[in-house]
């Protein structure tokens, strides 16, 4: 039995707000078998992925729920929150931990039928960093986690950007 294509774009996705990287083939392998193993529950993989060594590399246990958001910002959006999104998804971190809040931010993203220009541009920088962790891990098939940082970096809310 395998993931389906959207159980795949949740771990990649997950990489991207958590690893601030695209996965790689290994790795994406890895979570997709553990995600299997837990009948294709995403918050538990979720909570996993945060509790890893690469992510509490990146998260260590001394910073504030307010910079834990802030970097998640950076990492799927590139840019610092502005204010009332910062208070709104702290408030949440507080209330629901960091698996559903984080599944949450990317839930909004995909789904919030917004026409304001910046969460455009921001929806889409997520999607194209997402369609970039897919090359990357499955066509490609790359583990070079220093290159699958590099490339999620350069990606931007250019299409062309992939």
């Amino acid at each position: 039995m395998s993931i389906t294509n959207e159980q795949r774009d949740s771990l990649i996705e997950l990489y991207i707000a958590i690893l601030d990287r695209a996965p790689d083939k290994d790795g994406l392998s890895f979570w997709s078998e553990v995600l299997l193993a837990q009948g294709g529950d995403i918050e538990y993989v979720a909570n996993e992925m945060w509790n890893s060594a690469g992510a509490q590399a990146d998260y260590p246990a001394f910073l504030t729920p307010d910079e834990i958001v802030a970097r998640i910002y950076e990492n799927v959006l590139n840019r610092v929150p502005d204010a009332g999104g910062l208070a709104f998804w702290v408030s949440e971190w507080n209330a629901n931990g960091p698996a559903a809040t984080m599944l949450a931010m990317i839930d909004n993203l995909k789904t919030n039928p917004s026409t304001d220009p910046q969460f455009l541009e921001d929806q889409q920088l997520f999607l194209n960093k997402v369609e970039f962790g897919e090359w990357f891990a499955v066509t490609l098939g790359s583990n070079d986690t220093d290159l699958a940082k590099l490339g999620n970096e350069a990606i931007t809310s250019d299409p062309d950007s992939i």
